[in-house]
């Protein structure tokens, strides 16, 4: 009898030759995997002469030598407005924005899955600490290494993308990663992990920022609650709604900002006893299981690696909802996402819009 040959399943996977796409490539080749490597082409990586960028060599270098296929895809145009202008948009509005929540949705989970299905994968891969139930409806939940859970950039994700999504590094710690690649001899090929926003050049985000909106950086007035000029600021873009350094007043601190104003190019700062924040109000709410639950209690995250507070949300119209701290919490910063947890299952999240100080905020909903 003639055994009957099992097809491998074709999976896509987002790949920069850093040491985590490169683990989660052999992780996935290991458990059987057809692995197709796909390379973003950002406009950091666009080299007048056409030639290839040490990331792009590096991830295809990898590639040939770990034996899988490697694409690398063009998304300069997409990636430049989609992500960037957005993100130089935001900060000269006084927000806070967090790109890497908007490249998942719009890039990695946009873009890269569509171009993994045109190449006939069956199921698209990252390399996120962070893991998925295999039974409908799919949960995300926290990955196993809790100093590198990645799941708080992926509440934007829903049940249709989840059927086809595979995170191979929920089950394995960031320490693990570098011993399988070690194992495997390409150590040294690696492409160094950037410290930085990806698109930026390496350029900080302030530097980059300064060329695109200098009026962003320009000086002007420190307001306390009552209107009052207390000091100068150095440039709106270097703060945001809850810092507490860099702010120079007149009066004895220490101050916290709870407001930017764009239109005035002022900050406004109160003390810690004059922020008193009850909770805030989101946009773009996604829940990820789909629910239509009007009102849950959760654990909130308003900046990655922040710190949970215990909260109610309620749904409102038009994907808004109201989050209510359980007790008065610090002030969220709009701009950021407000990710929601159940223990270690993500339920969903929001773009923060503003801070509700005291019951007459409350008529944003109306």
């Amino acid at each position: 009898m003639v055994k009957k040959e099992i097809r491998k399943k074709r999976v896509g996977l987002a790949f920069s030759g850093g040491v985590d796409s490169t683990a989660a490539a052999l992780i996935l080749k290991a458990e059987g995997y057809e692995v197709v490597a796909l390379t973003m082409r950002i406009p950091s990586m666009v080299i007048p002469d056409g030639k290839e960028t040490l990331a792009v060599s590096c991830s295809r270098r990898i590639a040939e030598t770990i034996g899988i296929e490697h694409f690398v895809v063009d998304v300069t145009v997409e990636f430049t407005r989609k992500v960037i202008e957005p993100f130089i948009n935001d900060y000269a509005s006084g927000l806070t924005p967090n790109p890497c929540v908007v490249c998942n949705r719009t890039m990695k989970f946009g873009l890269l899955l569509e171009e993994a299905l045109k190449r006939e994968c069956e199921l698209f891969a990252t390399g996120h600490f962070a893991r998925k139930t295999q039974t409908k409806p799919y949960r995300i939940l926290k990955g196993i290494d809790r100093e590198k859970d990645q799941s708080y950039v992926l509440w934007t994700l829903d049940q249709n993308k989840l059927s086809r999504s595979v995170f191979p590094l929920g089950n394995v710690t960031k320490k693990e990663t570098e011993a399988i690649v070690k194992n495997e001899g390409i150590f040294e090929m690696i492409h160094p992990e950037s410290q930085d926003i990806c698109f930026t050049g390496g350029l900080s985000h302030v530097e980059f920022l300064k060329k695109r909106i200098p009026r962003a950086f320009e000086p002007g007035p420190i307001l306390d609650v009552h209107g009052r000029i207390i000091g100068k600021h150095q440039g709106i873009a270097f703060y945001t709604v809850g810092q507490r350094k860099g702010i120079e007043v007149d009066n004895a601190g220490p101050f916290y900002v709870i407001e930017i104003k764009p239109e005035e190019n002022a900050i406004i700062v109160g003390k810690k006893s004059e922020l008193k924040s009850i909770g805030f109000f989101v946009e773009g709410l996604n829940l990820i299981s789909g629910s239509r639950e009007k009102e849950f209690e959760c654990t909130v995250l308003t900046r990655y690696r922040g710190y949970p507070s215990q909260a109610t949300v309620s749904v409102q119209k038009g994907n808004r909802a109201r989050i209510t701290y359980r007790k008065p919490g610090t002030l969220a910063s709009p701009g950021q996402s407000a990710v929601f947890y159940r223990g270690d299952e993500l339920i969903g999240g929001g773009i923060i819009v503003n801070n509700i100080f005291d019951e007459s905020d409350v008529n944003y909903s109306d």
